[in-house]
C-alpha cells in the first residue's frame, strides 16, 4: 500500500472538489486532469473517482500523472475500473504502471516483467519480482516496448492465461515484429493452472 500509494476515494461527498477549490485550482484544470466531471443530468460538477480504491499512476520518476480506480464491490451497471483520460501529462501508450517502483531492480538485473493489470504487478512485487510493471490496460504499444528496452534487451510479457490474455500476447508480438532490432526482442511467460500472475503466485508461490 505504501510503496504504490494505494488509497480510497470516498463516496458522494465531492471532497476533492472542495479541497481543490480551497487551493484555488481553476475548474477547467480539474476537468482537463480528469479529476471531476459534469453530471449529464444536472450539469453540476462531481468527483470522478468515488467509492473506489485508487491506484496512482506515476511517471518513471514517481510523479503522479493519472489514476486508476477499482470498484470495491461489483455492481452491474458500473465499470470495474475507471481510468483518468489522456491529458497533456498522461498517455496510456507512453507510460507503464509501476515503473518508478521497478526501475532500480530492473536496472540492476537487466530484466523486466510486464503484466496486464495493476494487481498482477503489485503481487509480483510482493513475491519478490520487484522488476515488474503493467501495461495500463491497453495493448502493448511500440513506445512502451522501446521504454522496456531501456531496462532489458528481452523483457518478459506475462499476460493472463485466458483467451483475452493470449490475444493480448499475439497483438503485442505483432506490434514488436516490425521494430525488432539486433540484440533486442521480447519473451513470453505462458501461465498454466491459474488465470493470471496474481492467482498463480498465490497458488504456487514464487
Amino acid at each position: 500500500i505504501l510503496n504504490f500509494g494505494l488509497c480510497y476515494a470516498p463516496k458522494g461527498k465531492d471532497l476533492l472538489i472542495k479541497y481543490l477549490n480551497e487551493k484555488n485550482i481553476p475548474t477547467n484544470l480539474m476537468l482537463k486532469a480528469g479529476l471531476v466531471r459534469h453530471s449529464a443530468k444536472t450539469n453540476n460538477l462531481y468527483d470522478y473517482f468515488q467509492d473506489r480504491v485508487l491506484f496512482p499512476i506515476t511517471d518513471s520518476k514517481g510523479r503522479v500523472i493519472a489514476f486508476g480506480g477499482r470498484i470495491k464491490t461489483p455492481v452491474d451497471n458500473l465499470p470495474k475500473y475507471l481510468n483518468s483520460p489522456e491529458s497533456l501529462i498522461f498517455s496510456k501508450g507512453k507510460n507503464l504502471y509501476g515503473l518508478a517502483q521497478a526501475r532500480i531492480k530492473a536496472t540492476e538485473t537487466k530484466q523486466i516483467i510486464v503484466t496486464e493489470g495493476y494487481m498482477d504487478c503489485i503481487t509480483l512485487h510482493q513475491f519478490g519480482f520487484n522488476m515488474s510493471v503493467a501495461s495500463l490496460g491497453t495493448a502493448l504499444t511500440e513506445m512502451q516496448v522501446e521504454l522496456l528496452w531501456k531496462f532489458s534487451a528481452s523483457p518478459i510479457l506475462c499476460f493472463d492465461s485466458d483467451e483475452a490474455g493470449r490475444n493480448a500476447g499475439i497483438r503485442a508480438a505483432l506490434r514488436v515484429l516490425p521494430i525488432l532490432k539486433p540484440g533486442y526482442s521480447v519473451r513470453f511467460c505462458l501461465l498454466e493452472g491459474a488465470k493470471d500472475p496474481d492467482e498463480f503466485l498465490h497458488i504456487y508461490g514464487a
